[in-house]
């Protein structure tokens, strides 16, 4: 009687399975790296949002103050906003004011730096003002910013 063996490959070999670990550790960095792309993206758009939702507060405390207010003192404008933390900017900087403010959660510091503007009597600002607010964060090493213009006028 002839015997006959049948041999079966039903397993992996060594090779076959380091071929896959290898590709599931390229799919599995593929993964992570834009997951970490995502935190990073997630976080530049709240501090986005923070600086822009500062710069509006910001904008309506000018609009809460009077014109006459706004321009009242020598040479410094907007002086009456003093009580609001206000301390001034240095002679080299080119803004009216600026105010630092950390966000709710203590993670980053903001700059906000301000210009005022009067209207030129005789033209169509006369009676109007030019309020430039501008909003500065550092995100990752990186100078941020955030510009907003506000026409003021006398009217509410």
């Amino acid at each position: 009687m002839k015997k006959t063996h049948i041999c079966s490959a039903s397993g992996f070999t060594l090779i076959e399975i380091l071929i896959a670990i290898v590709i599931l550790g390229i799919v599995g960095l593929a993964i992570f790296s834009v997951q970490v792309q995502s935190i990073r993206t997630a976080a530049r758009s709240a501090s986005l949002t923070e600086a822009a939702a500062l710069a509006s507060q910001e904008l309506e405390r000018f609009q809460t103050v009077a014109m006459g207010d706004l321009f009242s003192g020598l040479s410094q404008p907007y002086r009456t906003m003093e009580r609001l933390g206000v301390f001034p900017p240095t002679a080299e900087s080119g803004w009216d004011g600026e105010k630092e403010v950390g966000d709710p959660h203590g993670k980053r510091r903001y700059r906000v730096y301000w210009n005022v503007a009067p209207g030129a009597p005789g033209t169509d600002m006369e009676g109007r003002a030019m309020v430039r607010l501008e909003v500065q964060w550092e995100d990752y090493g990186q100078l941020r910013r955030l510009q907003f213009d506000l026409l003021k006028t006398d009217v509410m």
